[in-house]
């Protein structure tokens, strides 16, 4: 028995070291990666994660391409899921709306980069990407709007589909150049319960109606020739998000009241079912009190949803029920943040990340049990329109 007993203990104490080496390239593993958006030469921006979600450093990694952040001060390209990321594949897709083309990203055991392949976007300004699995769609908004599919290998490099370009008629004239970005489409999202594709469109201008364009994908994942068009319920419908029941919700920045004599510029929330025609029929519609709100993402285990309002410097947070009702729960989160834009959840639920856009940081927090968030503090790195004449956008994590 006495012989045993070290034995055990050796035992228990070569798991523990080997658990901690198992530990410690599980930490690698993880990552937080924004896109700096540089007109000059777009980088993929790499920020190692801690398991206590505290972040490093950032490293850049060369895109194939020119971002488009000098656009705008915050904000440049007017768009949410600019990056997207592919976990079962471990592979990031970038847009480039400078070059007209998108990067594809494979990542390393460790989560590093290394740029694949770059491929046109089949239109001009190339905003956001939308993808199943098997499919990827990207959404120009720019030289009146359209968009274009691919099919995805095994590895997660892209080709062409054929046939699948179909032109928006937005009305567009070459990039959204200033404040026309945000009321050029600015998002495509996949509903994957139904093969549909949603994108939102602000119109004309702050006081016309904003629109939402819905298309119909075939067996062969081709959209149907045009798409049907829904009058939105917020005045500037910004980005989308879809709940695991197939409630479409959409993040607007201008809310429906928006405009109208004392009704201030609020935004908030919208959801909508699909009918058996395509369209989409409005369910619920939730001010919030905040100034633009803009980007949307949902909880990857309940049904709690979050945006951030980049004017009012906020996230709030609300509850979406399986038939669409919506109820906010907190309009400010967390406030005084330096203009919020694109944000991410971790798949676990437990911890988010934030572009302060103004700031050239991105901010991490615990979601705690209450929904309640604990700021774990800023790493800044990314670029700022003051400072280099450009912003990032984009954040995807894993």
């Amino acid at each position: 028995m006495k012989r045993i007993i070290p034995l055990i203990l050796v035992a228990l104490a070569t798991l523990a070291f080997s658990m901690n080496i198992f530990g410690d390239q599980r930490v690698k593993r993880l990552g937080v990666y924004v896109m700096d958006n540089n007109p000059n030469g777009n980088s993929l921006v790499y920020f190692n994660r801690r398991t206590h979600g505290r972040l490093a450093a950032p490293r850049f990694f060369y895109g194939g391409g020119q971002g488009a952040g000098d656009n705008a001060k915050v904000d440049p390209l007017g768009s949410q899921n600019s990056l997207l990321m592919d976990r079962k594949k471990n592979v990031i897709y970038m847009v480039n709306a400078g070059s007209d083309n998108i990067s594809v990203y494979l990542l390393s055991r460790r989560g590093v980069p290394r740029l694949a392949q770059t491929i046109y976007s089949g239109g001009d300004f190339p905003v956001s990407l939308a993808s199943d699995g098997k499919l990827l769609y990207v959404l120009n908004s720019g030289s009146d709007g359209a968009i274009n599919g691919y099919t995805i290998n095994q590895v997660g490099l892209l080709t062409q589909h054929p046939n699948s370009l179909r032109i928006l008629g937005t009305g567009q004239d070459g990039p959204p150049v200033g404040d026309a970005r945000n009321l050029a489409p600015g998002d495509i999202s996949f509903d994957t319960l139904a093969r549909r594709l949603i994108i939102t469109f602000g119109a004309g201008t702050e006081l016309e109606e904003g629109k939402l364009f819905s298309f119909l994908l075939d067996d062969d994942g081709l959209p149907s020739e045009s798409p049907n068009t829904t009058i939105s319920q917020g005045r500037l419908p910004f980005s989308l998000a879809h709940t695991r029941h197939g409630i479409a919700l959409v993040a607007d920045a201008l809310g429906p009241d928006a405009g109208k004599p004392g009704s201030g510029i609020g935004g908030g929330l919208s959801s909508y079912s699909y009918s058996e025609t395509n369209l989409l029929s409005p369910i619920d519609t939730v001010a919030n009190g905040t100034i633009e709100t803009c980007w949307i993402r949902t909880s990857h285990i309940g049904d709690t949803v979050y945006t951030t309002s980049t004017g009012s410097g906020a996230i709030g947070s609300y509850s979406v029920s399986r038939t669409g009702k919506i109820t906010l729960l907190n309009n400010r989160l967390t406030a005084d943040l330096e203009s919020p834009t694109d944000f991410a959840l971790t798949k676990n639920d437990r911890f988010m990340y934030v572009i302060e856009s103004a700031a050239g940081r991105v901010r991490a927090f615990r979601i705690l049990a209450d929904g309640s968030l604990r700021d774990l503090g800023a790493t800044r790195g990314l670029p700022t329109f003051e400072a280099d004449g450009y912003a990032p956008q984009g954040l995807v994590v894993r």
